[in-house]
């Protein structure tokens, strides 16, 4: 009979109210009577809601739109790759940096344009670029969007101009957000207030961020401004405070940086990172005991990523991680195996899951061994 026991399996208690209803009790008030009609906020690098209100309604966007363009560029193309503008790239409706058919430019140089000044011919002249037309260009943002987890997204332009078709929320606009700044070129670009270009006949650019909040808010990193009379007034902004960054999304705002500002400040507020579990740091031992072979076997696991979280005071005193482990294991055993995923929740909520590597063992079986019947796994009793 063969028997196993979990010695040593982590037992960080730690848990909380799910975070929706510590929302309810503040720490995120309200800017006014008027609130934004979508509208979030997320921690970049654990991709964690930390605020939301009506953040799955699918809305219009307008030129925040220019995120997904400019990270499917920078995914796509070669940033000094020179562009022949031309007649079709130019004379287009809305914001322009007034490109003029004839002259060339670096792509990188149009991607400055596109995110400062929000230049919708700058748009139009990258998708070309890249795709060949629109219509393709569309779908690589698409692809993109998919790629990056977003559900409730559709780009059918590059600019944001309206389109009963092109829509997205603010959890996907904040989570494809999150991803694009892990790009440093699109962070660099994003936080820069200004920028100067020189174009083939040597004609000079000077672009201005239209980011206020670049100027108004200390931490300020990002990320874009968005208008039409469809979508109103769209901001995603970026700020980075005691190492932890947060993004947040106002759709439909018209005191959208006076909104974003307070979101900001609450959110920093409440919340502060905290290292839940170090990557390949042992977390627990398992025994596996087999009266057929005789043999006592450890396995001892790990993650390998760091386990970062935002937390508040509250949640840090109340977080309940478990180890989730199957009751079978493949033979042979190696290091650096999958072993199971380990979990960890707030109140009853999965707020986040890492997979368990194994970082100590090595099990194979003999022939004689195999002979007996055990092949192919080991069957787990908990006691």
């Amino acid at each position: 009979m063969k028997k196993t026991k979990i010695s040593k399996v982590i037992s960080i208690i730690i848990t909380i109210i799910m975070f929706g209803v510590i929302f309810k009790s503040a720490p995120i008030q309200a800017f006014s009577k008027e609130i934004s009609p979508s509208e979030i906020v997320m921690e970049k690098s654990s991709k964690r809601v930390l605020f939301k209100s009506n953040e799955s309604i699918k809305r219009p966007m307008a030129s925040t739109t220019k995120i997904a363009t400019c990270i499917t560029v920078i995914n796509n193309c070669n940033l000094e790759d020179e562009v022949l503008i031309t007649d079709e790239m130019t004379n287009i409706e809305g914001s322009s940096i007034y490109l003029k058919a004839g002259e060339k430019l670096k792509v990188i140089d149009l991607l400055y344009g596109l995110m400062l000044r929000s230049g919708n011919d700058s748009a139009c002249a990258l998708a070309i670029h890249c795709s060949g037309s629109i219509n393709k260009f569309a779908e690589l943002m698409n692809n993109t969007a998919k790629s990056y987890g977003l559900q409730n997204t559709n780009f059918v332009n590059p600019h944001g101009l309206h389109d009963e078709n092109h829509y997205t929320t603010s959890y996907d606009l904040a989570l494809l957000t999150c991803h694009a700044l892990e790009n440093e070129t699109f962070s660099k670009i994003v936080s820069t207030k200004r920028y100067e270009c020189t174009n083939s006949d040597g004609y000079k650019r000077i672009f201005y961020n239209k980011n206020k909040l670049l100027s108004s808010y200390d931490g300020c990193n990002g990320v874009k401004t968005g208008y039409t009379k469809m979508a109103g007034r769209c901001l995603v902004s970026s700020a980075t405070t005691n190492d932890m960054q947060l993004v947040t999304v106002v759709l439909g705002c018209a005191p959208m940086y006076e909104r974003s500002t307070e979101l900001f400040n609450n959110a920093f507020s409440a919340f502060s990172k905290e290292k839940i579990v170090s990557k390949n740091t042992e977390i627990g031992e398992i025994d596996l005991q087999s009266e057929l072979l005789d043999k006592d076997i450890k396995l001892k696991f790990c993650t390998k990523n760091d386990i970062i979280l935002p937390l508040t005071d509250y949640e840090k005193e109340n977080v309940k991680i478990e180890c989730d482990i199957p009751k079978y294991v493949n033979i042979p055993i190696k290091d650096g195996a999958f072993l199971g995923n380990l979990n960890v929740y707030i109140g009853n909520n999965l707020i986040c899951c890492e997979k368990l590597y194994i970082i100590n063992g090595k099990l194979s079986l003999n022939f004689a061994e195999a002979f007996f019947g055990v092949v192919n796994r080991w069957k787990f009793y908990e006691n």
